[in-house]
């Protein structure tokens, strides 16, 4: 049997705008859908070993890092990848297919307004107590009070049925309520009667335990040997390091980092040059352009920013950015109460994302900007632009969940 050195098969899978799916490090039971045909075949007829130290640089920390000092609570966890230490309901694989993760069974009712999950049974905390329908409720109750609004926007109760049994009552149909639950925030914790305290325990299902964190910089996890995956983890300890650019680059050449997440564009010859492989992530990402309405500031006029919206070429963003001028974009959104996202005919208040939705908002973007070319001329009027937003940008796979009228 060929045999392959730990050095090696880090060389391998060390960096990339993901580098290599590290999901599949952190739990080997998901399947290598996208992995690179050379660590195929590193992989290929090879026993799996214990052991081992992974350390991965991650360049784009949770966006609520800096609102708690208390790290441990996944809503505050330095990294977005909340799934080495915790795990949710379902998750969505590499081609973005929703897949059963803490739930056993997930069914729907013919109007798709409610739906009943059956938990796996047997899943332990890291204290060594049993996940129930208990622990599911109270964290829904915390996601639903204002922590995840996919589930804010989309949940009215949660409901016990039994030991290992929850029913969702929807505020209304939502065919695709499975990928709200995948939501990274969106985790299950232990129930505590505060309920202001449930999550800051730092203690999960995930295949690693939380034994050391600095939020501003780093944290330490190792192995939980009860995990209820099917396989591993293998890895004794997982150590995610906050970095950035230039020390993100340093840090993989000198060793002292086995993998970078979310690496700069710009600096993928750089990785490439040093030994790394890059897997490219077809998730994609967003840009948010703050436009703000206070003063007398131009951006009061929502002509203007609709005009801003419909100005910003995004396939040449896509083409110049990341070198794929044929990936899609999503649809622009705004956090503003009262505005409507962007989405197909007007008065449609309800819209998806994808390939197939990403070509029919290119269409409609551009009979909206031939339909109002001419606007401009008129005497006294801005042009009337129909697409809303202000903040546009590329979409990731989780925006297509979102169903909060804006």
């Amino acid at each position: 049997m060929h045999s392959v050195s730990r050095r090696r098969f880090l060389a391998q899978v060390s960096a990339g705008a993901t580098v290599i799916g590290l999901s599949h490090l952190l739990d080997p039971s998901k399947a290598f859908a996208d992995t690179p045909d050379a660590i195929s075949k590193i992989l290929a007829n090879q026993t799996p070993q214990t052991g081992g130290k992974l350390v991965y640089g991650q360049t784009y920390p949770n966006w609520a890092l800096g609102q708690s000092n208390r790290g441990t609570h996944p809503y505050y966890w330095l990294d977005l990848l909340t799934r080495s230490v915790w795990n949710a309901l379902t998750w969505v694989d590499e081609v973005f297919n929703v897949q059963l993760e803490l739930a056993a069974s997930l069914v729907a009712n013919d109007k798709m307004d409610t739906w009943d999950a059956t938990l796996r049974e047997g899943v332990m905390f890291h204290d060594g107590t049993e996940m129930t329908a208990d622990d599911v409720v109270a964290s829904m109750n915390l996601h639903m009070g204002g922590g995840v609004g996919l589930l804010r926007a989309n949940v009215a109760k949660t409901e016990k049925l039994g030991k290992y049994a929850v029913r969702f009552h929807l505020v209304q149909p939502n065919a695709e309520f499975p990928y709200a639950l995948a939501e990274y925030r969106a985790v299950i914790m232990k129930a505590n009667a505060d309920v202001d305290q449930i999550g800051y325990d730092g203690i999960g299902t995930g295949p690693f335990k939380l034994v050391e964190i600095d939020n501003a910089r780093q944290f330490r996890a190792v192995r939980n040997e009860n995990y209820w995956g099917e396989q591993g983890p293998f890895l004794d300890e997982l150590q995610g390091v906050i970095t950035h650019a230039n020390a993100a680059i340093n840090g993989f050449r000198a060793g002292q980092l086995n993998a970078v997440w979310n690496i700069d564009p710009g600096q993928i010859e750089q990785f490439e040059d040093a030994g790394a492989q890059i897997h490219r992530s077809a998730a994609g990402d967003q840009f948010y352009l703050n436009l703000p309405k206070n003063l007398d500031f131009p951006w009061n006029d929502q002509n203007v920013r609709k005009a801003m919206s419909l100005a910003i070429d995004r396939t040449k963003i896509n083409e110049i950015v990341y070198g794929d001028a044929s990936g899609w974009t999503g649809n622009d959104f705004s956090h503003v109460r009262g505005q409507r996202r962007i989405c197909g005919p007007p008065g449609r208040t309800r819209c998806g994302t994808g390939p197939r939705a990403a070509g029919r908002g290119r269409l409609q973007r551009r009979r909206e900007i031939a339909r109002h070319r001419l606007l401009p001329e008129l005497p006294g009027r801005a042009a009337d632009l129909s697409h809303r937003g202000g903040k546009p940008g590329r979409s990731r796979h989780r925006d297509r969940f979102r169903r909060t009228p804006l």
